[in-house]
């Protein structure tokens, strides 16, 4: 689906300090709410409602995977498919649905239109084989390589004129010898489409880049994961690379009021 004009928030960038992000020339607080699953479970309805009650609750940008979170979700008949089936059943990663990206640019035109910056997700780990997700998939989710250029391609130009800001992986701990190459291909596809874009990574609390991704991203997004224990491990990432959290530690919210936090907390955003 293509419409020529619609309302916009400003693209999001990086201060000349490098220190915080803007938008439209200003200092922009990220505050998300992730929405992993959205385009494939919600509907249009529900996504109104959805996004009128975090608007509400002062989110200003949503982060959303463009392909469901196969191995992290129920899937049935209710959710709409990426992909047409081929002819084992299975999804043909060369056909996209056009019901369900038609879709998707409603769902992200309304939430630009309800001020949130969409912060989209290319290829979570699941589409990559050999990875714990992919493993623990109910379908067969991974993707061939030669099906990811294309795929990145096709999405950045489904979503392009709304200035999002990519993740490029979501879940990634490069646990698969494939990984790199599938994610650095993704990148790099998205990044001809949309080369102002800012491009990050959503990696797991033990994930850590390689340098060639250090070198590629705009910024650092580290997860602090579901446990209080781990949430030290936050000061050990993004030292060299300007760094936000993507994903704040919410799993264990009732057990962390009987414990203590650790003493130092890393700063939501570092110097390049």
């Amino acid at each position: 689906m293509q419409q020529e004009t619609h309302k916009t928030m400003t693209r999001l960038a990086v201060s000349t300090t490098n220190d915080y992000l803007t938008l439209d020339g200003e200092p922009f607080f990220y505050l998300a709410d992730t929405a992993w699953m959205a385009f494939g479970s919600l509907t249009v309805d529900e996504w109104a409602r959805y996004l009128a009650h975090r608007r509400m609750q002062g989110f200003n940008t949503l982060q959303i995977s463009i392909l469901p979170v196969t191995h992290d979700t129920s899937m049935s008949d209710a959710n709409t498919d990426p992909f047409l089936p081929d002819a084992n059943g299975g999804w043909d990663f060369s056909a996209y649905n056009p019901a369900y990206f038609d879709k998707a640019e409603i769902m992200v035109e309304m939430a630009v239109e309800a001020g949130f910056l969409p912060v989209l997700g290319v290829l979570w780990c699941c589409y990559v084989p050999d990875t714990r997700c992919s493993k623990n998939s109910p379908i067969a989710s991974a993707m061939p390589f030669d099906a990811v250029v294309p795929y990145a391609t096709y999405a950045a130009q489904r979503f392009k004129r709304f200035d999002p800001a990519f993740f490029v992986s979501g879940d990634t701990q490069f646990e698969s010898p494939d990984e790199e190459r599938y994610y650095m291909a993704a990148l790099q596809a998205v990044k001809v489409v949309c080369p102002d874009a800012l491009l990050t990574m959503h990696l797991t609390p033990n994930g850590e880049l390689s340098r060639a991704f250090v070198d590629a991203i705009d910024f650092y997004m580290y997860q602090s994961g579901h446990h209080v224990e781990r949430q030290d491990s936050t000061l050990h990432f993004g030292g060299e690379v300007r760094s936000l959290s993507g994903q704040a530690a919410r799993g264990q919210q009732r057990t962390a009021l009987r414990r203590p936090w650790p003493r130092r907390q890393p700063k939501p955003f570092r110097r390049l």
